[in-house]
């Protein structure tokens, strides 16, 4: 594999324009013809779904606390200009005594010159000041600067005039105010790219990014990225199996490098609608019902009874079953809606989902297993993330019991999750690329599918 080239665009916080600018980029450099690929510092789901949309592939999560530094290389790997978009600030982690986990941390590891977008409105000398710190701060080398939400012509050229006179990086552009179309939000943040709406704010991005930005100057700025040494073909466990993934409008949250590395080991990964389909996919060996939007899309489940039947069969089949958060929503006996609405879910979880008007878990999170689970043996910890405005009303009755002991950055947090000996149903969105989480979700596949067949 050919080694690439990249740069990582970064700001002072969030709602500073970085998706844009990194979603304009992207497209303006593919209508050049020049051959790109995307990445999203962080755990976010939504983010992501815009850059790949905007990229043409792909879109890894490039997150040092999750994966570790090795995972971050592994996934920035590959040909083509990468442009990598931060999360919230520049030096934002999972502490605040800290840069781990940060978009910092990502550059350094990775060698990328940063490129800072940041909001120059009602300012202009003070945008020098802002950049002298976010470089000094942690001895980062930034590249240039991108001005957002300019009045001016004019105004640009005082903020240039301001990083020239103190010896700053250059600025390479400017936005002015209101040129980006806005991106569409709902509680959870993005709304994730639909048709050929998604299309048109996209191809905006990339005209407003070509008329604004220089781009053969920013594109020389971009740095080597390592050459991947060469790796042992993958071992094909999984070969002859096949999960199912919920994927639609209200289930769309699945790591990618997970799917990636369930196919690499010879999974058929099987995507389905909880929404459309009448049932599900057949001769399954197991089943992920990954995260995403069920309380917005609660009365179009709660009409498809056949498929809350079948998903509600094969939890009883004791085939392994990953429900992250809105997949745990799914499985619960209902979702009552923050307008008080209900609506009959699959009935597999005793417990019933209500949603809030409020956030109610952020951060990282570590899950230790409280038992042998089928992504982890017990004692041992995965780490991943929470972010959900639902609470469950109910008790580990009968055969179920809890998953997890759950920690945070302030320390342990209790019991987590609902587990019956097959079916795990979780808030915890899991980073299963490390240790052995994918090998041992293969081997319960595989012997449920020998138990059938015996």
């Amino acid at each position: 594999m050919t080694a690439g080239r990249g740069i990582l665009v970064a700001g002072a916080g969030s709602g500073t324009g970085k998706t844009s600018l990194a979603c304009g980029l992207l497209r303006a450099l593919r209508d050049r013809g020049v051959t790109v690929r995307a990445a999203k510092c962080g755990p976010d789901y939504l983010d992501p779904m815009w850059l790949a949309r905007a990229s043409g592939g792909d879109c890894p999560n490039l997150d040092p606390w999750m994966s570790g530094p090795e995972g971050v290389r592994t996934l920035a790997r590959g040909a083509g200009t990468l442009v990598v978009e931060g999360a919230m600030g520049l030096y934002d982690g999972i502490r605040p005594d800290s840069d781990e986990g940060s978009a910092a941390q990502v550059a350094r590891l990775l060698g990328l010159p940063v490129v800072l977008v940041l909001d120059a409105s009602g300012s202009a000398r003070t945008v020098a000041a802002v950049v002298r710190g976010l470089r000094d701060f942690g001895d980062l080398p930034i590249a240039g600067v991108v001005a957002n939400r300019v009045g001016s012509a004019g105004h640009a050229a005082l903020v240039s005039e301001a990083l020239a006179s103190s010896g700053l990086p250059p600025l390479l552009g400017f936005v002015g105010k209101n040129a980006f179309p806005s991106l569409p939000e709902r509680h959870l943040g993005l709304v994730p790219p639909a048709g050929s709406e998604g299309d048109e704010i996209l191809r905006e991005m990339g005209r407003v990014v070509a008329d604004c930005i220089d781009l053969d100057r920013l594109l020389s700025l971009c740095a080597s990225l390592p050459a991947p040494p060469e790796e042992d073909p993958p071992a094909f466990a999984g070969r002859g199996l096949r999960l199912g993934l919920s994927w639609d409008d209200a289930f769309r949250f699945a790591y990618g490098p997970v799917v990636e590395g369930l196919r690499t080991r010879g999974v058929e990964v099987v995507r389905f609608s909880p929404l459309a389909d009448p049932v599900l996919p057949p001769d399954l060996d197991g089943l992920w019902l990954c995260g995403g939007y069920p309380e917005v899309h609660a009365a179009t489940l709660e009409a498809n009874g056949s498929m809350r039947e079948s998903v509600a069969g094969f939890c009883r089949s004791t085939r392994p079953v990953l429900a992250e958060c809105g997949g745990l929503l799914y499985l619960a006996t209902e979702i009552v809606d923050q307008a008080g609405g209900r609506h009959a879910m699959c009935g597999v979880v005793p417990a019933i989902a209500r949603m809030g008007d409020r956030l109610r878990s952020l951060g990282y999170r570590t899950a230790t297993a409280r038992e042998d689970l089928f992504v982890a043996s017990c004692g041992q910890t995965l780490r991943g993330h929470e972010f959900h405005y639902g609470t469950l009303e109910g008790s580990w009755l009968a055969d179920w019991r809890p998953a997890y002991e759950l920690g945070g950055s302030r320390g342990a947090m209790g019991p987590e999750g609902w587990w019956n000996g097959s079916v795990l149903a979780t808030w915890f969105h899991g980073w299963l690329v490390s240790g052995d989480a994918l090998e041992r979700w293969i081997a319960a596949m595989r012997a449920a599918r020998e138990r059938t067949t015996a």
